[in-house]
């Protein structure tokens, strides 16, 4: 029940975003587009919160205090993230320069199917995943079965990753034409 009225506040989320960006973008434009993301997610947090409060009251959902030491771990986690993400960024900008510089400006192009394989595939291989093993981790706690999920899921990821790659490697035209179109023909030869 929990991981319907999840997907169905996500997906409200999803559908309420996507009006208000096609509307907002229309009339103003860049600046729509920033208001449409902000108010998208703003839509997904009262969708999630109107699901929740079906499971729960309010008032013992959302406790309003200040709690220093989770505040302190929250902010030592977003460091964290925010250093991998501006190394992540900075690896990325060095090897576009590398590859502009030495190969092209088309080959930078082809380097972008490698970035969405990772943006926008691996992303359909883990929600699913994660939708679960994130709340039953959340409601059990590392008990011996959530790790062995978690473990399995991995083991998951990890073989349609590399399966996905070996028919790159073994297939490369068919697999580009089924992912994205013929136009990307000219990766296979790099």
């Amino acid at each position: 029940q929990k991981l319907k009225f999840y997907t169905v506040a996500k997906i409200f989320g999803a559908i309420a975003e996507l009006i208000l960006f096609v509307f907002l973008v229309k009339f103003w434009s860049l600046l729509g587009a920033f208001w449409a993301l902000m108010l998208g997610g703003f839509a997904t947090v009262l969708a999630c919160a109107f699901y929740a409060s079906r499971l729960a009251p309010i008032k013992e959902l959302f406790h309003f205090r200040l709690n220093v030491n989770l505040g302190s771990r929250l902010i030592q986690a977003g460091l964290v993230m925010t250093l991998t993400g501006t190394i992540f960024y900075l690896t990325n900008a060095c090897i576009r320069i590398y590859i502009i510089h030495e190969l092209g400006s088309i080959s930078n192009g082809i380097y972008q199917v490698v970035l969405t394989i990772t943006a926008f595939y691996a992303p359909l291989l883990t929600n699913g995943i994660w939708a679960r093993i994130f709340q039953q981790a959340s409601a059990h706690g590392l008990e011996k079965n959530t790790i062995h999920e978690w473990s399995d899921s991995f083991c998951v990821i990890a073989l349609m990753a590399v399966s996905i790659q070996l028919g790159l490697l073994i297939y490369p035209t068919g697999l580009i034409h089924l992912l994205y179109s013929k136009s990307f023909y000219a990766a296979v030869s790099i």
